[in-house]
């Protein structure tokens, strides 16, 4: 058995790593995030629209598995998490660091990216006044969790019955294939999950097209064309054009 956590429209290698992964969920995020960071055995790139993280079945249930989705996107995270705490008027602040300090979790990532420590009272409040206030600072502090943490899917992520698309199956969103994939800096899914063939599919085009398959350059302009057979079923599939 298997839990999947499901990255969502993913175009860049570098955008869901299993590192960043595993540096989110441990070790803070206890005991059953850790056996998750070390028992991760592979990634699936679904035609670079989904990144999969795949880990042996630590039975999860939706609400735990939702909680484990907002904490590793970085989602909701508090400005009172890094110590700027409301005031009795509007963005009034006073500066009052967790007993347990920002050595460790989201308040070290905020903490660090903020050059601040448990004993930067004064740059800190000099940082909130900055921004303009307790709100400016909060919406602040939650774009750069969000920018700091992995997009996953929350849906896809939590539905413990959801049904993952089988790998070597054909995308009908695209025409390319789901694949497992061992290196993701090199993985190109337009050439490598490209495995329609070369025969020559006549085509109605919508509009003017440019587009490279199988490192092959495609300038499309005229409304009738024939196409090799994954080119055409790519743009049939993107409503760009429709079979003769």
């Amino acid at each position: 058995m298997f839990s999947r956590f499901d990255a969502d429209h993913i175009f860049g290698p570098s955008e869901c790593r299993p590192f960043q992964f595993i540096n989110l969920a441990s070790p803070e995020a206890g005991h059953q995030c850790e056996k998750l960071a070390i028992t991760i055995v592979e990634q699936q790139v679904d035609v670079g629209v989904h990144r999969r993280m795949i880990a042996r079945d630590l039975g999860v249930d939706p609400q735990a598995r939702s909680d484990l989705v907002g904490y590793i996107s970085g989602a909701g995270l508090m400005a009172e998490s890094v110590g700027v705490r409301k005031g009795n008027a509007e963005n009034l602040f006073l500066i009052k660091f967790p007993k347990s300090g920002l050595a460790y979790g989201w308040r070290a990532r905020v903490a660090d990216k903020l050059k601040i420590s448990s004993s930067s009272i004064i740059k800190l409040k000099h940082i909130v006044e900055q921004r303009g206030g307790y709100t400016p600072f909060k919406v602040d502090v939650d774009r750069m969790a969000r920018d700091m943490g992995v997009r996953i899917d929350p849906q896809v992520t939590t539905d413990v019955h959801r049904v993952f698309r089988m790998p070597g199956t054909i995308n009908s969103k695209s025409g390319l294939v789901k694949m497992k994939c061992g290196d993701l800096d090199s993985f190109d899914p337009l050439v490598e999950a490209c495995l329609l063939g070369d025969n020559k599919v006549s085509v109605k085009v919508k509009t003017s097209v440019k587009l490279k398959l199988k490192n092959k350059s495609f300038n499309i302009s005229k409304e009738s064309a024939e196409l090799p057979a994954y080119a055409a079923v790519y743009l049939i599939c993107k409503r760009l054009a429709e079979a003769n």
